[in-house]
């Protein structure tokens, strides 16, 4: 019994701890991550329709929105730390208000294959692969994000 209840215990920090704190500004439509330092972007952009990986780099980088112009694609880990386990379609934090229950980006090459790329499919949050570009790319939507200077 003691064993059951530190491991619940256990999983249940690491999981917070992961997720980092999460608030919402309803006006600017930002989610920002004071525990990871990171800010997202929550408007109607982040979910309109799939791109291929580069026309999704392209378009964080060239995004300005809430005044700032640093954005870029997320990481795989920095994806999965909005992943809501507990939830399905979409499985993410209910601070996020424009999120499709399909496949998003990440801007993680995996490993020495540089034509695949990462994605968080967030019906369920799982991780999976996909091909960047070429004859049959692979496509998925775009959550852009900028690190809190």
């Amino acid at each position: 019994m003691k064993k059951i209840i530190f491991v619940l215990i256990f999983i249940t920090a690491t999981i917070n701890v992961f997720a980092g704190e999460l608030t919402r500004d309803n006006f600017t439509e930002l989610v920002t991550d004071s525990t990871n330092n990171i800010m997202w972007q929550d408007n109607y952009v982040a979910y309109p329709r799939t791109y291929q990986w580069a026309e999704g780099i392209n378009m964080c980088e060239a995004l300005t929105f809430g005044s700032y112009d640093n954005w870029r694609l997320p990481t795989i880990n920095e994806l999965r730390s909005i992943v809501d386990y507990g939830e399905s379609n979409p499985a993410i934090y209910n601070v996020f208000r424009n999120t499709r229950a399909n496949i998003y980006w990440s801007s993680t090459t995996v490993g020495d294959n540089h034509g695949i790329a990462w994605q968080i499919n967030f019906i369920r949050g799982v991780a999976k692969t996909a091909v960047k570009g070429g004859f049959t790319p692979d496509y998925g939507y775009v959550r852009c994000v900028r690190t809190i200077d």
